[in-house]
């Protein structure tokens, strides 16, 4: 039911994160049940009426244009009614359980960093990225020099008898490169001396030409580009047909390239001089990786320049503090460090170096302070189980209960992170009110005006 209803003089549409759900929640009106619709078109008109701001006996609030329609219980059925319409004392629907997509099994981290911003300073490496490369370069080599095909090495007597051929037939070399498509003389004259190596599809042409099979003892050579990438170096890691390249310098399409590749779940990625903290690519969804982000939801910040993950927990906190390292350790592969702060006997901080971590959580939304915190998207697209875990591990940090047990609070001072754990909660078929707390200069540095 509403209890309060009234216009608002603020204008402006507040569109809501659509994330990677892949589409809005609908309801219909037939069968009475949410869906998740795809969506084909997003349209943001401009706004010149009034706007209202309704809200709920569950303090769920929100504000619309005047002719937006809301879904109200009426004589037994449901009817549409403007916003403009509504009163007091109606009863708007509302989902007792919000629908849930196909639960997400894997994080793409070079694509969530490369469309987040944080892919500076981030190396991608594996032989699919190699293969990359070595095709860019191919693509910028003049196409008559045809760099990027396999080339044939044949004996110096099979060329012989082969330029013996060509001479009985009384075509010339400048002839011969003509048909081949060169321009000289002089390179028909190079492969028959053995002094480069033509490439497979020219030598065909040049046994076409001449009306001989191909010699058993020929033997195919890799392409010039494949001899650039491959051969031996103690800098390969830095050269320009290397394994390993700045994501930075990678586009969506190369890395939708990358992903099609028979060994593209072989790639890894490492910050600028930490090799030996590489991660997968595609960084799998477990129950350890949600427990540790709803930790860090409720206790963690980042620190070293976003590359450590901090979670500043209290004495009350220590019988969690084992289960919570180990699972950082496995989420990250490095053992978290735990300290007591020197004249703070009743602090606890665990911190570990994980870089790529760090900038997975300020692309998710997480790496700002606790005013600007939200609840990821991927939390969104988990399993319930998944879903548990990290509710475990945000209560475990930042909730309460009353004394009855019956009833369990999260307090926050990020108004996105209360929509997102109320969107959450109702994922799990959980009706949860919002109370914030008015009154006072508000700092939110110190105070935590929201409860869910």
């Amino acid at each position: 039911m509403l209890r309060r209803i009234g216009p608002s003089v603020d204008t402006k549409i507040a569109a809501g994160a659509i994330g990677d759900l892949g589409g809005a929640v609908t309801v219909d009106l037939i069968d009475r049940a949410p869906h998740v619709s795809p969506i084909k078109q997003l349209i943001r008109p401009r706004q010149r009426g009034k706007m209202c701001s309704v809200k709920t006996v569950y303090g769920r609030s929100i504000t619309v244009a005047a002719d937006r329609s809301f879904i109200t219980y009426e004589c037994g059925d449901f009817t549409l009614k403007p916003a403009r319409d509504l009163r007091v004392g109606d009863v708007v629907v509302a989902s007792r359980r919000l629908p849930r997509p196909v639960p997400q099994a894997e994080v793409d981290l070079a694509a969530v960093l490369k469309r987040a911003g944080q892919d500076h300073a981030v190396r991608i490496e594996g032989e699919a990225v190699r293969r990359l490369i070595a095709a860019r370069i191919a693509g910028r080599q003049p196409a008559e020099l045809r760099r990027d095909e396999e080339r044939v090495a044949v004996p110096v007597e099979a060329w012989a008898r082969l330029a013996r051929k060509r001479t009985w037939k009384g075509i010339t070399c400048a002839e011969m490169a003509k048909r081949l498509g060169y321009r000289q003389a002089c390179s028909i004259s190079e492969f028959e001396r053995c002094r480069s190596r033509p490439p497979v599809s020219v030598f065909m042409r040049y046994l076409t030409e001449l009306d001989e099979p191909w010699p058993d003892e020929t033997k195919l050579v890799r392409s010039v580009i494949d001899q650039w990438a491959f051969s031996p170096s103690a800098h390969e890691r830095y050269r320009n047909t290397s394994a390993a390249v700045w994501l930075s310098d990678l586009d969506e399409k190369d890395l939708a390239r990358l992903a099609a590749e028979p060994d593209g779940r072989d790639v890894v990625l490492y910050p600028r001089a930490h090799r030996d903290q590489g991660l997968a690519r595609y960084l799998p969804v477990t129950e350890d990786l949600c427990y540790v982000l709803g930790w860090y939801m409720a206790e963690g910040s980042l620190g070293s320049r976003g590359s450590r993950m901090n979670f500043s927990l209290g004495a009350g906190d220590q019988p969690y503090i084992p289960g919570l390292c180990e699972a950082v350790e496995r989420v990250t592969g490095r053992a978290p460090v735990v300290s007591v702060p020197k004249g703070r006997p009743n602090s606890r901080h665990v911190y570990v170096h994980a870089p790529l971590m760090g900038r997975l959580i300020r692309a998710i939304g997480l790496g700002e302070g606790a005013c600007e915190k939200r609840v990821p998207d991927l939390l969104m697209n988990c399993s319930e189980e998944q879903q548990f875990a990290f509710l475990e591990g945000y209560f475990l940090g930042d909730g309460t209960k009353d004394t009855n047990g019956r009833k369990i609070v999260f307090s926050t001072s990020s108004v996105e992170m209360v929509d997102g754990l109320l969107y959450l909660l109702g994922q799990l078929g959980v009706i949860a009110g919002l109370y914030t707390r008015r009154g006072g200069t508000p700092d939110p540095r110190r105070r935590r005006p929201h409860q869910a």
